[in-house]
């Protein structure tokens, strides 16, 4: 499961705070204080604002693995027009420039694998 879909299901289940593995100490004990102290519900911001569909994080896994479009349309049993669509729609909704933006977007966001 990624670090996107957890902290989506901690929101979803009353959490008060989400943290990822990969922040700091003092970037935990800073939410911690706000969730303890201030009584605030913490949750990553960046990440709602350009969720993904499946069939994108999809597309976006086999770009990762360096699967050219025909490739991907014949492994997800799409046209080659409706993987260009949703490698446009990525690059939008990821606000980066290119498929490689948007994979190390993707791994930052825990959306893929980093192998």
């Amino acid at each position: 499961m990624s670090g996107y879909n957890i902290s989506n299901m901690a929101k979803n289940s009353a959490a008060d705070a989400f943290v990822s593995k990969e922040e700091s100490i003092s970037s935990l004990a800073q939410t911690i204080r706000k969730v303890c102290i201030d009584r605030t519900s913490v949750f990553p911001i960046c990440e709602e604002k350009n969720v993904l569909t499946n069939m994108e994080i999809k597309v976006l896994e086999l770009i990762s693995k360096d699967k050219k479009r025909k490739e991907i349309a014949e492994e997800l049993y799409i046209s080659e027009k409706t993987v260009t669509n949703h490698i446009s729609s990525i690059l939008e909704k990821m606000q980066v420039r290119s498929r490689v933006g948007a994979v190390m977007k993707g791994v930052k966001w825990g959306l893929i694998d980093e192998r």
